[in-house]
């Protein structure tokens, strides 16, 4: 790929990424993203195939940011349960200070190829897993576990960012145990 359009390439992602600070991403308009961005459609379909392999790298580049800034400042807190629940508590955390951007993150179409796929590329999810495989004290696959605990996270996520509940650290520390297979403390 050429010097110039890779720039072109990263000006669009990055286009993408500040509109989806603000807005709902099921409301993306591709028209709007490039004319903010001074580029014409036809510049997008020369660097992105459609707007879903657009949200596909933002949702890995979304995903490394989250990968450093959550997981990589946890690794201090203890044991992978202890990781866990601060990764935990953190998402909840991120959900409120940046609600559109981890809507996307959570929800958006492209996650379902790359749950699909376990895509190495999403280090997130990578690093999540290795958290549950080191917490797993039941006698049922990691991706069993996985799946119930990224679905109360993601759940409880969405129940506290429409105000339904607040967070409750006891709540998240008691269900986390409960599938971990671990004695409640």
């Amino acid at each position: 790929m050429g010097e110039k359009m890779q720039d072109t390439r990263t000006k669009i992602i990055n286009n993408a990424l500040n509109w989806l600070s603000d807005h709902n991403y099921q409301d993306f308009s591709l028209r709007q993203i490039m004319q903010t961005a001074g580029l014409t459609t036809g510049a997008f379909y020369r660097n992105f195939r459609d707007k879903e392999e657009l949200f596909h790298e933002i949702t890995l580049i979304l995903s490394q940011k989250m990968n450093q800034e959550l997981l990589e400042h946890s690794e201090s807190s203890g044991d992978a349960f202890d990781q866990l629940l601060t990764l935990a508590q953190r998402l909840h955390q991120k959900f409120e200070q940046e609600p559109q951007v981890m809507n996307f993150l959570f929800f958006n179409d492209s996650l379902l190829g790359i749950y699909q796929q376990k895509e190495a590329n999403f280090a997130f999810l990578s690093e999540i897993m290795q958290l549950v495989h080191q917490v797993n004290q039941k006698n049922i696959p990691d991706q069993q576990l996985f799946v119930q605990i990224w679905s109360f996270i993601q759940g409880y996520s969405l129940l506290i960012h429409h105000g339904i509940v607040q967070y409750d650290s006891s709540l998240v520390r008691m269900t986390l145990l409960e599938f971990a297979g671990r004695n409640l403390k």
